[in-house]
């Protein structure tokens, strides 16, 4: 019995012979197979036709693409096709396909799983180069700095748009890395890592002084030790005059006079004036860069 296939759309089909399951096929009017040229070959098997025979229109002597099958995407118009990805996927490749001659110009974009930039991982470096998008299955890899050891893989990938599992940079007991910054102050002597129960001199800037310990010490990978730099005092020439004051002693600079923390200075008036009656004592302390100044009038 001749098995019956279903009618082809916008075309007819011819068969080789009645037992044979292969038939040529040609499309309408305005229609063209869309493997080319005019005619085309395929197969009935099952009632069900096989090889693609399909008629696609033809739009002034131009052939219509059908819209192709680009997993996860959403497709606007047909012979200019803008795509666009699902939530979640990002397109790789161009946005705009072109269809020349009911053939779409390839390669064909995807819509793929992306990750971000990889998290942060405090007391970490990546050791790539700074991306806003990673691929499927990307993998990156961190460091810890100095000082610093890894808990867990030090490599993440990217799958299904998440990261996985980060690890943790811990502090190391045995060493500790370069020593703590100080205000107004520096190390005498620098590196970048020091074993435990090793210590660091710190020194101030000219003028500071001082207070507390000396020394800083690696102590279980924590440093250890108070260290302060005591900020000294200005009185400059603008300052004295505001208050009708000079220095009561010959100084190097009369117009300016550096006094570090806990030293004093004596003042007396200008020629003139005299003291004002809620002016305090004119001899003052620096304290820590703060000294109250006397005023004459």
């Amino acid at each position: 019995m001749k098995e019956l296939c279903p009618p082809l759309t916008n075309g007819f089909i011819v068969r080789e012979n009645a037992s044979s399951s292969t038939f040529y096929y040609s499309c309408n009017e305005n229609f063209k197979p869309s493997t080319g040229g005019w005619w085309g070959v395929a197969t009935c098997k099952d009632k069900k036709l096989s090889g693609d025979p399909t008629c696609i229109g033809v739009n002034r002597g131009k052939i219509n693409c059908q819209i192709p099958d680009i997993p996860n995407s959403k497709a606007v118009s047909q012979n200019n096709m803008k795509v666009t990805c699902k939530d979640g996927y990002t397109l790789v490749g161009m946005n705009t396909i072109k269809c020349t001659n009911g053939k779409w110009e390839t390669p064909l974009p995807e819509c793929k799983f992306t990750c971000g930039p990889p998290p942060k991982v405090d007391n970490a470096i990546v050791k790539i180069p700074y991306q806003k998008i990673f691929m499927e299955e990307s993998r990156v890899n961190y460091e810890c700095r100095k000082a610093f050891v890894m808990d867990g893989s030090h490599e993440i990938t990217c799958i299904n748009g998440i990261w996985t599992t980060l690890p943790t940079c811990k502090q190391r007991t045995d060493v500790c890395g370069p020593p703590p910054f100080l205000n107004n102050g520096d190390t005498v002597h620098h590196k970048e890592q020091y074993r435990n129960g090793e210590s660091v001199e710190y020194e101030c800037q000219k003028y500071y002084i001082r207070s507390g310990q000396s020394h800083k010490t690696c102590r279980n990978g924590i440093w250890v030790g108070q260290i302060t730099c005591l900020e000294p005092c200005t009185v400059n020439k603008q300052l004295m005059a505001e208050r009708n004051i000079v220095f009561a002693y010959r100084t190097e600079d009369p117009n300016k006079l550096y006094s570090e923390h806990g030293d004093y200075i004596t003042f007396e008036c200008t020629s003139n004036t005299h003291p004002s009656s809620d002016s305090v004592g004119f001899r003052q302390q620096c304290l820590n860069g703060f000294m109250n100044l006397p005023q004459c009038q």
